[in-house]
């Protein structure tokens, strides 16, 4: 076997592999033997019929096919192993020369994961980030207390007219405040187990703190990301962007189906088509594959890695949550969150 590799831009890599013919040919009988499993002749039962009967049966380009594909699939691993890559993705085959008693020749085609040059990400870090002094007014409750008030109203106002066929988005608004409950310990208690108005007001102030905290952080965790990633350099993969657009096309296809719409009436509402939505969500994509590549070199960098342990427990519950869920797949993916996770923390909390 003998490999040549090029390197094409976008860090994309083709590895041409030559095959010479006596090891082409050694693949020959178990060729025969496993399109014979398919071949019916006459006076014979499936699969055992003689080589030469089914000779006279398999059209000779299926049978170079199928020595082809026995003697790619022996072989492509070797090949990529010989070129010590970081690939990103499944490598794509193609056939480039086949013909009987010939060498076979195919090319790979794998993209691998591209120089990337990190800024000085800990001192962008420390520059950036900055704690937000939380305040949390008594406005702010009262706030939430009249949406909770309305809520009631509202609740109040359906279970009256059940039975009847009436559009009640139209209340959302209208009630006057005569029309709304008293706050008082009774209101406070519908709410769950609080023993005043005060507790359930604490409760509202609390939750509404812990909502404003991570507002803050998740503010502060772009604000360090970004900046980071406008002072990278690296050349963004088109498989990873078109990865990226996969995946925010699924999910505009689920929140579709979730508000009980079909994407062709989506479509023919936004007056677009597939292709151009795909188009708008490119510049998002390359933002969010340059994220990715940018965890990926902190990650190595830092020599950052998930507990075993803690991996373990998120795959079980995931499995136990998602019954039909690939195990290879969830662990993948629970070892890439847990791991961006790990390097955004290092990140906020760089001294």
């Amino acid at each position: 076997m003998k490999t040549a590799i090029q390197k094409l831009e976008k860090s994309v890599v083709e590895i041409t592999v030559t095959i010479p013919t006596d090891t082409v040919q050694s693949y020959k009988n178990k060729a025969i033997t496993r399109l014979g499993q398919h071949v019916e002749i006459d006076g014979f039962r499936k699969g055992h019929a003689p080589e030469a009967k089914l000779l006279e049966k398999i059209p000779t380009m299926m049978l170079l096919e199928e020595m082809a594909d026995l003697a790619i699939n022996d072989t492509y691993t070797k090949a990529l192993q010989e070129h010590t890559l970081d690939i990103i993705g499944r490598p794509q085959i193609r056939i480039t020369k086949i013909a009987d008693n010939e060498s076979l020749e195919y090319k790979i085609t794998v993209t691998e994961f591209p120089a990337i040059t990190l800024p000085e990400y800990k001192k962008i870090a420390k520059e950036t980030s900055h704690t937000e002094n939380i305040v949390v007014t008594d406005e702010d409750v009262e706030h939430v207390l009249t949406d909770l008030r309305k809520m009631r109203a509202h609740e109040k106002l359906h279970a009256s007219e059940t039975g009847h066929t009436h559009d009640h988005s139209h209340h959302e608004h209208d009630f006057k405040e005569e029309d709304l409950p008293v706050v008082d310990d009774a209101f406070a208690k519908s709410f769950g187990e609080f023993a005043s108005l005060e507790e359930f007001k604490a409760k509202i102030k609390e939750n509404v703190t812990a909502e404003k905290n991570h507002e803050a952080h998740q503010k502060n965790r772009i604000a360090i990301l970004e900046k980071i990633i406008s002072e990278t350099t690296v050349d963004v993969p088109e498989l990873l962007v078109e990865s990226e657009i996969e995946k925010m096309f699924h999910t505009i296809k689920s929140d579709i189906a979730r508000m009980g719409m079909s994407f062709e009436d989506y479509l023919k509402h936004s007056n677009k088509t597939e292709e151009a939505i795909r188009v708008d969500m490119r510049p998002d994509a390359e933002k969010r594959a340059k994220l990715e590549l940018v965890l990926h070199g902190i990650k190595e960098k830092e020599k950052i890695a998930p507990n075993p342990e803690e991996v373990e427990a998120e795959v079980t519950k995931m499995l136990t949550y998602y019954k039909d869920a690939d195990p290879v797949q969830t662990r993948l993916y629970v070892e890439h969150m847990i791991g961006n996770e790990m390097v955004f923390s290092f990140l906020e909390n760089v001294q």
